[in-house]
């Protein structure tokens, strides 16, 4: 199961997508990216996990270390801040 399967982010699809075919754990992960103070990248990771937003920077090393995955990484950014859109506008 996906990593970020319960949210309704299509960011969170894609990364959770990377980790899937990747077999990362949340920490694996962050170890890829080449973060060496864990906690700060988990931090970082689980907020766009979780609520589909966040410090882009983690969206970039993604980006830098998975390139194939750029493209469809920008799309699910715009997407996810449509979603927050609606759900701020529904509130």
């Amino acid at each position: 199961m996906s990593q970020g399967a319960s949210s309704p982010y299509p960011i969170t699809t894609s990364i959770a997508a990377i980790m899937d075919k990747h077999g990362f754990s949340r920490v694996e992960f962050i170890q890829a990216l080449g973060y060496r103070n864990i906690e700060r990248g988990r931090r970082r990771l689980d907020s766009w996990l979780d609520r589909g937003e966040g410090y882009e920077r983690i969206l970039n090393q993604i980006a830098a270390v998975y390139p194939a995955h750029a493209e469809a990484l920008e799309k699910a950014v715009a997407e996810a801040a449509k979603v927050k859109a609606a759900e701020a506008e529904a509130a």
